[in-house]
């Protein structure tokens, strides 16, 4: 019996890890991303999220490009403290780059400041930048 007991606590714990290691990034379904922006009483500001988003892909990555956008999603808090852009996008070659661009946009936000509350990330088919709250409220 404590042998089984012993297997059964193991596999739970397995099971747990497994469960907090997928919980890492944002989800892949934009309309899940905004509704808990939104929860979180975010503001969306949608000339970034489309407009300048758009004339950014075509300008650096083609005119196609941006067909392979799913949505960009820029959001503020009320306070304007917090921040955050997703950008959902269906192929992964360019969420390669879109991610690479995040990371000059990352490391020129952060500068010399080490301890900067900017994050960045990507997961499935989403790559975003923003602030841990920010992040914290689209997960």
């Amino acid at each position: 019996m404590k042998k089984f007991l012993k297997s059964l606590v193991a596999v739970m714990l397995v099971c747990l890890m497994a469960v907090s290691f997928t919980s890492c990034g944002l989800s892949d379904d934009p309309a899940k991303v905004k509704e808990n922006l939104t929860e979180a009483e975010y503001v969306f500001d949608e000339a970034v999220s489309s407009t300048v988003v758009k004339a950014y892909a075509t300008a650096n990555w083609g005119l196609s490009s941006w067909t392979k956008i799913q949505q960009a999603i820029f959001a503020t808090s009320k306070d304007g403290e917090d921040s955050i852009l997703v950008i959902f996008c269906n192929d992964k070659d360019l969420l390669k780059s879109i991610y690479e661009d995040l990371e000059a946009v990352y490391e020129n936000a952060r500068g010399e400041d080490k301890d900067t509350d900017v994050k960045k990330g990507k997961s499935g088919s989403c790559a975003w930048i923003g602030t841990a709250a920010a992040i914290k409220a689209a997960k």
